[in-house]
């Protein structure tokens, strides 16, 4: 079988909704030529599509059941409280181990969900779930001193959304490009000083700046100013014209022996000014019961004072922890470990009489979870006699809702965890999984609204008066994108029914490397020449290991904690 190499480009949150637009206007060249001369299509992302499962079946060829990073935080078994997750807490092997194992030298820069590194025939930067650049996120270690020594100080995360919230745009978009330049220069580095069979190099800048920027272009975004449009309108362009110069040097760089895969981890467009409050349906169903259901919560004004002063107190806090010694700071440390994951717990339980709930959400996200006896400490559901007709009810229930104005369904579909999930991970699954329609209604915590708020379409002035974040800007949605470019690949072709989990197999393919059988993706034979099918039959392996053999569990220390809670905070997914 022929051995060959492979190049992958990930462009997180990429989605054809805007590169072909573009294309067409003669506005990304190189991706025009990809596509008129390979394939593309959408890729599909995970259900729902969050960048931590998504990378991780990326990584793995293999669906969160069985990988069993479902979200970037993950419920602690036995309580009501949740740990972040990283790569040591993935189950199965990562495409650049088994290439490894088989001799393989590979090259891994910026990918998501890869922190610890693992020790690869080759070389790994961890991505964004790395805690900082003091952190042991390179491997070897010996690679990082070069890249410093070399190429200056490396950047993980712009941390775009700190500036902005600021009110430093102009100087989040220098450092988001400053970002992109420091991963490109890094990537023609290593990949012309060291050997490599396999290469992947993933640039965030799409996914942050689409969040950050996508209310500044479209005017049809609650958000959208015509002042502010005419001076931030060109940012998201502007990225993804960088990018697609980046695509056309690194291309041009490949050898005919090589397969440029550009992919992105789900797709993106614009939120929305409708919210949908999960645990106010649940109260209402009489599924869930809160503590205090009574005046503490009084809408959107209260909200907005509470957020104020919380900022407030937020900025006055840090600016005090900074100015700290730091031997307090590690008395403190010690008084209150693990100090972001239980905040995390307190906002997304702590209003919930766990007690007499039969069915609660982390409403961030469009998980549900069935309060279990035997599972959960306070569980009331009885797995067996109850568990389905709670589900059901639930089902129904929420397929019945109706946008109040148009009278359009709010939820795109629902599904029970072993619907869409199937692996021996599946006790980290939430138990159902909603899906709500594009553009429509953005789930919000109930936290700050009064319990009978369920559906709400906010105005425009009480919208600009919320902690405005990324989720209420742009949204992640399932349609992400794929490419292939080489001499094994079909010319001017468009694919369809392509998902994310496809990646891994398609590529061990491509390289010559038998796909263990336990993946749960398909080769894509209709990206391929065909030719090169005939001439190599798809070959699989029962060498198969759950877990990679350098992998042990790694919990967040306090300190890197603080910083990956920072983070996700400032991403919108905390």
């Amino acid at each position: 079988m022929k051995q060959g190499k492979c190049f992958v480009i990930g462009l997180d949150g990429a989605t054809f909704d805007l590169i072909k637009p573009w294309v067409k206007d003669g506005k990304l060249p190189n991706m025009a030529r990809i596509m008129n001369e390979g394939v593309h299509g959408v890729l599909q992302s995970t259900i729902p599509p969050i960048s931590a499962p998504a990378w991780s079946s990326f990584i793995t060829g293999k669906n969160p059941g069985k990988h069993g990073i479902f979200d970037f935080t993950q419920h602690i078994e036995g309580s009501y409280k949740v740990r972040f997750t990283n790569a040591s807490l993935r189950n199965g092997k990562s495409i650049w181990r088994i290439l490894s194992d088989v001799n393989k030298k590979v090259g891994v820069i910026n990918v998501p969900m890869t922190y610890p590194p693992e020790k690869v025939n080759g070389f790994i930067i961890s991505g964004a779930d790395s805690p900082g650049v003091n952190s042991n996120f390179v491997y070897p270690p010996e690679v990082y001193k070069e890249i410093r020594e070399n190429i200056g100080e490396y950047i993980i995360e712009a941390g775009l959304y700190s500036f902005i919230g600021k009110g430093d745009i102009d100087l989040a978009v220098q450092r988001q490009m400053e970002t992109i330049e420091k991963h490109f220069e890094v990537t023609k580095y290593l990949m012309e000083k060291y050997p490599w069979d396999f290469f992947t190099v993933v640039f965030t800048a799409t996914d942050r700046v689409q969040h950050a920027f996508w209310k500044y272009m479209d005017t049809e975004h609650p958000l959208f100013k015509p002042e502010e449009g005419k001076k931030y309108g060109g940012v998201i362009l502007k990225i993804y014209e960088r990018l697609d110069e980046i695509i056309g040097y690194l291309m041009n760089s490949l050898d005919d022996n090589t397969t440029l895969v550009i992919m992105s981890d789900h797709g993106a467009g614009p939120s929305s000014n409708k919210t949908i409050y999960l645990n106010n349906w649940l109260h209402q169903e009489g599924l869930l019961k809160y503590k205090d259901p009574g005046g503490k919560h009084r809408g959107l004004v209260a909200h907005s004072k509470r957020i104020l002063y919380a900022k407030l107190l937020t900025k006055t806090l840090r600016n005090i922890w900074r100015r700290m010694p730091r031997k307090n700071q590690e008395r403190i440390k010690k008084l209150f470990p693990k100090l972001w994951g239980r905040m995390a717990s307190y906002y997304f339980f702590s209003r919930i009489d766990m007690g007499r709930t039969r069915a609660y959400a982390e409403e961030i996200r469009t998980f549900i979870w069935i309060n279990l006896k035997g599972r959960d400490p306070q569980g009331i559901v009885h797995p067996e006699e109850e568990y389905d007709s709670v589900c059901e009810r639930i089902t129904r229930g929420l397929k019945s809702l109706k946008d109040p104005i148009t009278g359009e369904d709010v939820i795109e579909d629902i599904y029970k965890k072993n619907e869409i999930y199937r692996g021996d991970r599946m006790h980290n699954a939430p138990d159902m999984v909603i899906l709500l329609k594009k553009r429509g209604f953005v789930p919000r915590p109930s936290y700050y609204v009064r319990p009978d708020v369920v559906l709400n379409h906010i105005p425009k002035k009480e919208l600009e008066k919320l902690e405005v974040n990324i989720q209420a800007n742009a949204q992640h949605h399932a349609d992400g994108i794929v490419m292939f470019w080489g001499a094994n690949v079909k010319r001017g072709q468009e694919i369809e029914h392509a998902q994310i989990i496809d990646l891994a197999p398609t590529m061990l393919y491509l390289m010559g490397v038998p796909i263990p059988i336990d993946m749960d993706g398909k080769v894509l034979v209709k990206a391929l020449s065909e030719n090169f099918l005939e001439n190599n039959p798809i070959e699989y392996t029962s060498d198969v290991e759950t877990k990679p053999p350098d992998s042990e569990r790694i919990d967040y220390s306090e300190a890197d904690e603080e910083k990956i809670g920072e983070r996700l905070k400032d991403l919108g997914y905390l």
